[in-house]
C-alpha cells in the first residue's frame, strides 16, 4: 500500500515539470522491452557520443556513429586526463556539480563529476529498480553500513526519507544480537540495503526461526554475496534478497530479480554494456568470462565513454533475446594466479571455504605466485589442527605444490572505513587477467 510519503514526492516532482517521472517512465519502457525501446537506446548513446565529440577534447576527433573508434578507458585513464575528458559546459561550474568519490580501493581514487540531469536519472534509477523489487518510496528503509560524522543523516533527513540507520562496524555475535533487537523492536514493515559482506558476517550468528521480521525487502551490494549467506538469509527472514550491481561512480548496472534467481537484469535504459575479451578489446561470446565495459549514457559533466568498470563477468540472451548478466564473478584486481601462471577466479577460494562449517570469517591473500596468507576466526576455540591440515592440502592442489601457505588465528577480520569486508586480496599485478 501507498504512504503519504510516495504521494508527497511525486507531487513535488510533479510541480517541478516531472523530471523524475520522466526518467522513471524510460527506464521502465527499455526495461520492460516497450516497442520505444530500441529507438531510446540508440538514441542515447548517439546523442552522447555526438556531445562527447563537440564538447570535449579527449573524444574530439573520434567518430560519433562508430562506438568501436572510441578507446576503452579505465579509471586511472580518467584521473590522467580528466581536463580533457572534462566538458566544456560544465567545466567552469564544478561547483554546482554533484561529485561521486571512489574509495581508491583498486589503488585509484576518482573523483566524477555528475551534471544535474544525471543526477535525477541515478535518481530514477534507484528508484525504478528498488520498486521492482518491492520497496515503494515512504516504506521504513534501513541502511547498514559504518556510519560517522561524514555520512550520517540528520533527524529531519530520516524522518522526512522514512531512513533508519545501523551500523555494522561489528557483525559478530553482539552486533548480530543488536541487530535481531532492532529488527523485532521496529514492528513496521521494512525494506533493508546493506553491504553484501555485512550480512557476510550477521547471518553467521542468526539462525532461522519462526520470529516475524516484518521485512518486506532485503538488498545488498558492493562486493560478493555469499550464495550460502543468501540461502540462511532466505530461510531466516522470509522475503526476497537481491544482489545490486552499482558502483559509485556511475550508479546502478544491474540488480537480480525479486523472484530470487541469481543472474543481474541490466539497466539497459542508462548505460550501453559490453563485454569484452579478458585479453583484448574483441567481444566476449555468450557464456564467456569477460570484462564489463560500460557507456554511461547521461553523464555529460565527465562523458564516460567504453569505461572498463573492472568487473568480470558473464552474459546470455533470455528466450525473449533480452541479454542478462548471468555471473558476476568479481573484479580484476580479486582474481588469483597458480604458481605456473593461470588465471582463477575468487570464487574458488570462497567456494572451498563453504565446506568449513566453523570457520566465521576469513582472509585469503595472494602475496605472490607462490606465497599465501590465509586469515582466519573460529566459531570456537578448539582444537582446529586437522581443518589447518586439509586447508593446506586443498589450496596446494589448487594453487600448486610448490606454494607456501601462512595460516593465521585471528578473532576478527577488521572492516576497511568504507565498511566493507575483503574477503580476497591480491597483491599480484592489479592487470592480473590481462
Amino acid at each position: 500500500m501507498k504512504n503519504l510519503r510516495y504521494y508527497i514526492f511525486w507531487a513535488f516532482d510533479f510541480l517541478k515539470g516531472s523530471p523524475i517521472r520522466k526518467h522513471y517512465n524510460e527506464i521502465a519502457d527499455v526495461f520492460y522491452d516497450r516497442p520505444s525501446s530500441k529507438n531510446i537506446k540508440e538514441r542515447r548513446l548517439s546523442d552522447i557520443l555526438r556531445y562527447a565529440i563537440a564538447n570535449t577534447s579527449f573524444y574530439g576527433h573520434f567518430d560519433s556513429k562508430d562506438l568501436k573508434s572510441f578507446p576503452v578507458i579505465t579509471k586511472q585513464d580518467i584521473v590522467a586526463n580528466m581536463d580533457t575528458i572534462f566538458s566544456t559546459e560544465f567545466y567552469g561550474q564544478k561547483d554546482s556539480l554533484r561529485i561521486m568519490a571512489t574509495s581508491g580501493s583498486t589503488g585509484t581514487p576518482l573523483k566524477m563529476f555528475q551534471n544535474g540531469d544525471k543526477v535525477r536519472r541515478s535518481h530514477a534509477d534507484l528508484l525504478f529498480f528498488y520498486k521492482i523489487g518491492g520497496y515503494q518510496i515512504g516504506d521504513r528503509l534501513y541502511s547498514l553500513r559504518i556510519w560517522n560524522n561524514l555520512n550520517r543523516k540528520s533527524k529531519s533527513a530520516q524522518i522526512k526519507e522514512n531512513f533508519r540507520m545501523f551500523d555494522t562496524a561489528d557483525v559478530d555475535t553482539e552486533g548480530a544480537q543488536a541487530f535481531v533487537d532492532t529488527m523485532l523492536k521496529d514492528r513496521n514493515t521494512k525494506v533493508i540495503l546493506a553491504y553484501a559482506s555485512s550480512f557476510n558476517g550477521l547471518m553467521q550468528h542468526i539462525k532461522p526461526s519462526n520470529i516475524q521480521w516484518n521485512m518486506k525487502a532485503i538488498f545488498t551490494g558492493s562486493e560478493l554475496l555469499l550464495p550460502e549467506t543468501k540461502k540462511k538469509m532466505l530461510e531466516t527472514f522470509g522475503c526476497p534478497v537481491m544482489s545490486r550491481y552499482c558502483n559509485q561512480e556511475n550508479g546502478m548496472l544491474a540488480q537480480q530479480p525479486v523472484s530470487g534467481e541469481d543472474y543481474f537484469q541490466l539497466n539497459e535504459a542508462s548505460y550501453h554494456f559490453e563485454f569484452l575479451k579478458l585479453e583484448s578489446d574483441e567481444e566476449a561470446s555468450e557464456g564467456e568470462t569477460a570484462r564489463i565495459v560500460i557507456t554511461d549514457l547521461f553523464n555529460k559533466a565527465i562523458p564516460v565513454i567504453r569505461y572498463d568498470t573492472g568487473d568480470i563477468g558473464e552474459y546470455a540472451f533470455t528466450s525473449t533475446g533480452k541479454r542478462i548478466l548471468t555471473n558476476l564473478v568479481g573484479r580484476k584486481t580479486d582474481f588469483l594466479k597458480t604458481s605456473s601462471g593461470k588465471v582463477l577466479s575468487p570464487h574458488v577460494v570462497t567456494n572451498l571455504m563453504w565446506e568449513f562449517d566453523n570457520i566465521r570469517q576469513f582472509q585469503f591473500i595472494q602475496e605472490s605466485l607462490t606465497v599465501f596468507t590465509l586469515k582466519i576466526a573460529y566459531l570456537d576455540a578448539s582444537n582446529h589442527a586437522s581443518d589447518i591440515d586439509r586447508l593446506t592440502k586443498r589450496l596446494n592442489s589448487i594453487f600448486g605444490e610448490d606454494i607456501t601457505v601462512e595460516i593465521i588465528k585471528t578473532d576478527n577480520i577488521p572492516l576497511e572505513i568504507s565498511g566493507k569486508r575483503k574477503y580476497i586480496i591480491s597483491r599480484l599485478n592489479q592487470d592480473v587477467v590481462r
